[in-house]
């Protein structure tokens, strides 16, 4: 280090002088500074205050901390903050970095099969809460909730069709889980469409369920729930339809005519009170987001054959006649006009008719009365029969994309 010219310390408590060479001397004083003419002087900035570990926890938990998406429509699992706005934080030691990581690890997307032994790995890094420390109220062992984002396939193995049925169970503290369902049905030996459980077991932790893009009947998924994981507080039952499917699926070309499945006005009250039932051992169910449109089933065709070129749609439309007709591929003209139909269902609208900022005006004319009516009895229904839930929602045709909600709260009265 270069000469230091009258070089004045403060007597700071928090100031450390080390490596100093015996020469040259310094005598401790009494007032607040001290003249020093060392040439072999090494001086280190104050220390790092100690911070209690309590208290580095609770930093810890308010960086990784995850938030709600903030698009109604997206997964049900909470959005975790960008690696790289925390990497400082769990590369500064060992210690931080196994702090920081075992919040990191509690939200995790699983893309393939083959992720799920990685997954469970971090099992271990899982832990709970043990109480509070009584003068700070920080948390002495602090419970990550531990949220799976599954992807398409994740829960089906060729080599062992049944092998992970049960893989969720395996993951103690599971709070949320998103299952992207496209997997539930396939070919079986004779070529012919079969469904399948991509699941048999949860574990009794779980609070929060999401099926996305399913085609199997939703009361497979809640006669799970039932035996499982009674204590669940929100269920989300999504399925596969022509407004989250491009192009068409194997299973949608195979069977164009049944998207009133999942869209239609009619039986909407019998329905409400069938679901009521499958749903009432449910008693902690607060939240039910259900995959159906309650509208007329021809609304699809309605706007995309005659709304578009501004003329109102008929009470009944033979789609035979109305979808122009083309140059019917090898395998004949009937065979023709069904591709002419998945292709004309299974595509995106423009945002200038269905957008953040454009709703068909034609479309709200023709169904918006009546899809209220349909949603607010069917809500009605099934809030009076289970008691516990607070909201309930459905899938609403007139939002950008067709993949907005419509809500329905129950009013609380004090």
């Amino acid at each position: 280090m270069g000469r230091l010219n009258s070089f004045k310390i403060f007597s700071n408590p928090n100031t450390s002088l080390v490596n100093r060479t015996p020469t040259g001397g310094l005598e401790e004083q009494s007032g607040p500074l001290t003249d020093v003419h060392d040439e072999n002087l090494t001086i280190l900035p104050p220390p790092i205050p100690f911070l209690p570990s309590e208290l580095v926890d609770y930093i810890a938990s308010f960086l990784f901390e995850a938030h709600p998406p903030t698009d109604e429509s997206a997964s049900i699992c909470r959005v975790k903050p960008r690696w790289s706005d925390v990497k400082g934080f769990a590369s500064a030691s060992h210690d931080l970095r196994r702090m920081g990581l075992s919040r990191w690890v509690s939200i995790l997307i699983i893309r393939t099969p083959s992720d799920w032994e990685v997954a469970k790995k971090y099992s271990q890094w899982i832990r709970q809460v043990k109480g509070s420390n009584p003068v700070t109220g920080y948390p002495l062992i602090t419970h990550f909730r531990r949220e799976l984002d599954c992807g398409d396939g994740v829960l089906v193995d060729p080599r062992q069709p049944t092998a992970l049925r049960t893989i969720l169970t395996h993951f103690q503290h599971l709070y949320a889980v998103s299952i992207d369902a496209h997997s539930d049905v396939f070919r079986d030996g004779q070529n012919q469409f079969a469904y399948r459980d991509l699941f048999q077991a949860l574990p009794p932790s779980l609070r929060r369920l999401e099926i996305t893009r399913a085609h199997g009947p939703d009361v497979r998924v809640i006669s799970t729930v039932k035996s499982y994981c009674p204590g669940l507080e929100e269920l989300r039952l999504g399925r596969c339809t022509m407004f989250n499917c491009f192009p068409a699926c194997d299973f949608w070309e195979s069977f164009p005519f049944d998207h009133d499945s999942y869209m239609s006005d009619q039986d909407s009250n019998a329905y409400a009170r069938s679901l009521s039932t499958e749903l009432s051992p449910l008693r902690f169910l607060r939240s039910l987001r259900l995959g159906l449109y309650l509208i007329p089933s021809t609304t699809v065709l309605s706007h995309r054959l005659y709304h578009r070129r501004n003329l109102p749609a008929p009470p009944s439309i033979d789609w035979h006649h109305v979808i122009p007709q083309t140059t019917p591929p090898q395998g004949g003209a009937a065979r023709g006009q069904t591709e002419q139909l998945v292709s004309l269902l299974h595509q995106q609208d423009p945002e200038s008719e269905f957008g953040p900022r454009a709703i068909c005006d034609m479309c709200i004319e023709a169904v918006d009365r009546v899809g209220r009516k349909a949603e607010e009895g069917a809500s009605a229904i099934i809030q009076e029969l289970i008691p516990s839930l607070e909201k309930v929602q459905w899938m609403n045709w007139l939002s950008s994309g067709h993949i907005g909600l419509s809500n329905y709260i129950r009013l609380i009265h004090h």
